[in-house]
């Protein structure tokens, strides 16, 4: 039984997916969260639902402050992401039944009270292999109050940015990086 359930705006409840779980023959919890105030009651739902089960968090904030969360006891979170999260995301679920992460780049974890933090790893450099899976979306759920009404969704055309504002952590998070999409890709995407 397979199901994706985007959690937001109140329209599912901590019980529905409880119940969306029960009827999972494995169930797992990934939680990705740029807004560390909220992880504290996500990690408790994960214990909750998944008892044993594990709680990531990725994005710009915990790249960068993985330390502080690792080790703030009401953040109880079991890795961290830092930088971009596919293929880190593919190698850290490949080592989770082995129960070591210290060779997977790209993560931070406690080991005891060390804060555990491999090298990171290199950038995506072909952002054309990543593939959304629009056709698991509940299009009914994504719509906007906009003129005329209408289904709105984020298209990934680059990543990074080139330029050096002192009050935005995205320079920082992308390596001073800016990697484009092929255009004919992003337009055929757009019309899928």
């Amino acid at each position: 039984y397979t199901t994706n359930t985007d959690i937001k705006g109140g329209r599912v409840t901590v019980n529905g997916v409880k119940t969306l779980i029960s009827r999972a023959d494995i169930a797992e919890m990934f939680v990705v969260f740029t807004r560390v105030n909220k992880v504290p009651g996500a990690k408790g739902i994960g214990c909750v639902l998944v008892p044993g089960g594990v709680t990531l968090i990725g994005g710009p904030h915990p790249t960068f402050l993985y330390g502080e969360i690792l080790k703030d006891p009401a953040n109880r979170v079991d890795y961290v992401l830092r930088g971009e999260p596919e293929e880190t995301l593919v190698e850290l679920l490949g080592a989770l039944p082995a129960g070591d992460a210290s060779a997977v780049k790209g993560v931070a974890f406690l080991r005891g009270a060390d804060v555990v933090t491999p090298p990171m790893r290199p950038q995506i450099a072909d952002l054309d292999v990543l593939r959304p899976a629009w056709h698991l979306l509940d299009w009914d759920d994504y719509h906007y109050n906009i003129e005329p009404w209408g289904r709105m969704a984020s298209v990934l055309t680059s990543r990074g940015c080139m330029m050096g504002c002192s009050f935005c952590s995205q320079r920082l998070f992308w390596r001073g990086e800016w990697r484009p999409r092929d255009p004919v890709k992003v337009v055929a995407e757009m019309r899928h």
